[in-house]
């Protein structure tokens, strides 16, 4: 009886997805030609110069095109997708492991208690999609190399995982909270790499990658700071072994003082 219930709970969503209201394709290209010069002193007293052109694709921001859909169900509940392509335009080829929709592939239900996501999606504790909170402790954003808000200075980067279920709350006082779960991290992942092929674990068990995220935020028109935790349990390789769980605490916002705007953040993390 449980193929009959799942094809049952599913097709109001297919149903209202199928006839949505509004169905928007978008993207955009980021290109640009690139010089650099570089001078390097060593201990000997000799130096180098290095000149550089090159023309290079995603520099501020991530090119991308996709499709994104919603139905107003009514009584304050809609239902949507989204589905993301990344690329890079000097060469046209597909970024994130060559996954068709790879930066976000997500059926949505909004409703007076909150916004549920299903799919792949960007990780709370990243600077990707519609659920981070630490993309923009930087004033740079997710972009401008070293300054920015990513893989080297957060644990997860531009991180997303697949299989994940994301839920945003209603605002309550300015208070907002964030919940993620992925039951299977990286659907490319190869266990045992000893075998020709990919050879991926099931989904739900130890032999997958398994995140878990909660994020509080409060803001107001002035004050915006939030606290998160996450944690990412790597999964189970053929031959038993098992990496320790990575895990971060990272607190962060921006205060709004006259003209100013103060951006701050601090990240204690374990990945070993």
């Amino acid at each position: 009886m449980k193929p009959f219930f799942l094809v049952a709970l599913c097709s109001p969503f297919l149903v209202a997805l199928s006839h949505a209201s509004s169905v928007t394709l978008y993207g955009f290209i980021d290109e640009a030609l690139v010089y650099s010069h570089q001078n390097k002193s060593l201990k000997d007293g000799i130096s180098s110069a290095t000149n550089k052109a090159e023309l290079k694709s995603n520099v501020w921001r991530g090119s991308r095109w996709g499709i994104k859909g919603s139905e107003d169900l009514g009584k304050g509940f809609s239902i949507g997708f989204t589905l993301e392509n990344g690329f890079t335009p000097d060469n046209g080829k597909t970024t994130l492991g060559g996954r068709l929709f790879g930066r976000q592939s997500t059926i949505n239900v909004d409703s007076p208690f909150g916004n549920l996501f299903l799919g792949r999606i960007g990780a709370i504790n990243s600077g990707a999609g519609p659920l981070s909170m630490s993309g923009w402790f930087s004033p740079f954003g997710t972009s401008c190399g070293d300054y920015s808000a990513a893989a080297n200075n957060y644990m997860w980067g531009h991180q997303r995982f697949d299989n994940m279920i994301s839920y945003i709350s209603p605002q309550v006082q300015g208070f907002e909270l964030r919940l993620q779960y992925s039951f299977d991290g990286d659907n490319q992942e190869d266990i045992n790499p000893n075998v020709e092929g990919v050879q991926h674990g099931v989904e739900g068990r130890s032999s997958t990658s398994h995140y878990y995220a909660a994020g509080l935020k409060y803001k107001t028109s002035n004050v915006d700071l939030n606290l998160i935790y996450d944690r990412l349990q790597y999964s189970r390789m053929a031959g038993g072994t098992r990496a320790k769980t990575a895990y971060s605490i990272t607190a962060g916002g921006s205060l709004n003082i006259d003209r100013i705007k103060l951006k701050f953040s601090e990240t204690e993390q374990q990945n070993s």
